[in-house]
């Protein structure tokens, strides 16, 4: 999977088709995170971020109201949480139930610019 422009692209790498998913809301696609779901988190004025099936491509959840602008997003290790990080000029760094479309915890970073958010590969309680 790869983003161009309002476009996610699914690649088959060894056959070569390609599938292509626009976004929701008709604006760019600012980044994505896979598990035995995919996220798209879209860009622009109160984004969102659909959570999709796999390989039915169809629309499972929508997450509203986690940022005014842009989003990074990861899941955890096992898929249950997921955490997005908004852009400027929120930085809102935000904790979902992505299953239930609820906000867990959210707090806004105050320190410096962040950009990116990730969940701890080996303490599943940390977030970098």
């Amino acid at each position: 999977m790869f983003i161009a422009g309002n476009l996610l692209v699914l690649l088959d790498v060894s056959t070569k088709p390609q599938k292509y998913l626009r976004s929701c809301s008709g604006g760019g696609i600012g980044t994505l995170a896979t598990r035995e779901f995919f996220t798209v988190a879209e860009k622009g004025n109160h984004p969102i971020i659909v959570v999709y099936e796999y390989p039915s491509l169809r629309p499972c959840r929508v997450l509203r109201g986690g940022m005014k602008c842009e989003f990074d997003v990861d899941f955890n290790l096992d898929g249950s949480l997921l955490a997005s990080m908004g852009g400027a000029s929120d930085y809102m760094l935000t904790l979902w139930n992505w299953r239930q479309e609820e906000v867990m915890q959210s707090c806004k970073v105050i320190s410096q610019e962040v950009y990116r958010v990730s969940f701890s590969l080996y303490d599943p309680e940390l977030l970098t």
